[in-house]
């Protein structure tokens, strides 16, 4: 299986690999093997946007007519109107699967669409009370089928949106075994879709969301929680491996910095009862965190930079809210978040994407 890399990298490989034959280093054989195992990504196509973004209208003026005239439908023929929309969706989608593959996949979206919304309607109209994070779950599992029936990313992609809306509505909720179903599921989307960085990046966010509802749902104090995420951030920042590393980086160094900024507030670490005095432990570790983002910054990671400004911006509010005037406030702010973003930008300009 090829792998899918960006057109600006797939021509920089393809000029670097054909100036070393010119230069007698390789073989134009042995260019072309090595370029037999790559291939351009499609990247963003405006008749791909185009299209999807009208099958979505069409879904969604389809559905506010059948919602909009419920009560009026019989209830065999307001599910007979649902699965029709779908599986009309579905044949299209199939049918031109071969001849029209952009237009295949926006009816493919539709048919997403539509399945979820039908989840919705049918259970309000017949009175099911199935509840709402069980409904996310069936409506993910449906998106991940056709994601795979016809190798679709975006709807790989969108189905952990859906797992995301679904672990956010059951932090009360006992839903491990759907968890451990939805992990083994979106593992093997990553193989299956040769480990795109796009989904590596969505699959490791939702593995932390996966944790963070784990220690919630054992009543974990929550400066514990953003400990353990801030152990996580590390270990996928620092543990060497050949698997998307930058993208492991990324999400690592978001951990870090959304875990430690929770940190900085003083009553969030008066959950542990043997601490009364927050501050004590916040500012101590917002010194240490920042010394230890400059230490990232100088490997060149644009992440850590935006992390520590993070911090200087909360400290400033938390300071000089009530002593300045709300005039000098807003402008020195202003002129700082001006200074922090033209450093960044600077700073990014030759720096790692992370």
């Amino acid at each position: 299986m090829k792998q899918k890399i960006s057109r600006k990298e797939y021509h920089f490989l393809e000029s670097a690999l054909k100036e070393n034959v010119e230069r007698g280093l390789i073989k134009d054989t042995q260019r072309k093997d090595m370029l037999a195992y790559y291939e351009p990504s499609q990247g963003l196509d405006f008749i791909r946007v185009l299209v999807t973004i009208g099958s979505l209208l069409i879904g969604l003026g389809i559905l506010l007519v059948i919602a909009g005239n419920w009560s009026a439908i019989p209830a065999l023929g307001q599910l007979t109107v649902l699965l029709f929309f779908i599986a009309a969706s579905m044949g299209v989608s199939f049918m031109l699967k071969n001849s029209r593959p952009i237009t295949s996949q926006a009816f493919l979206y539709l048919a997403t669409l539509v399945y979820g919304a039908t989840l919705f309607l049918v259970n309000q109209g017949f009175n099911f009370n199935i509840a709402t994070n069980t409904l996310f779950f069936v409506w993910a599992l449906g998106a991940l089928l056709l994601a795979s029936l016809q190798k679709d990313l975006l709807l790989f992609l969108g189905a952990h949106i859906l797992a995301l809306l679904y672990v956010l509505n059951s932090f009360d909720d006992f839903i491990f075994p759907q968890l451990l179903l939805l992990i083994v599921i979106f593992f093997a989307g990553n193989y299956y879709f040769n480990y795109r960085k796009v989904a590596t990046f969505a699959s490791l966010g939702l593995m932390t969301v996966f944790v963070v509802y784990t220690l919630d749902y054992l009543r974990v104090s929550p400066p514990l929680i953003s400990l353990v995420v801030l152990g996580i951030g590390a270990a996928l920042t620092h543990v060497p491996h050949q698997l998307n590393r930058d993208t492991f980086r990324l999400v690592g160094l978001i951990n870090l910095g959304v875990a430690a900024f929770t940190l900085t507030f003083p009553d969030i670490w008066q959950n542990l009862g043997f601490i009364d005095r927050g501050e004590w432990f916040s500012l101590p570790f917002s010194i240490l965190f920042v010394m230890y983002s400059l230490v990232l910054v100088s490997k060149r990671y644009v992440v850590p930079l935006i992390t520590v400004s993070a911090f200087i911006m909360r400290y400033y509010f938390d300071t000089f809210f009530d002593f300045l005037p709300r005039a000098a406030f807003f402008i020195v702010g202003g002129i700082i978040i001006l200074g922090l973003g033209y450093a960044i930008e600077r700073f990014r300009k030759g720096g790692e994407l992370v």
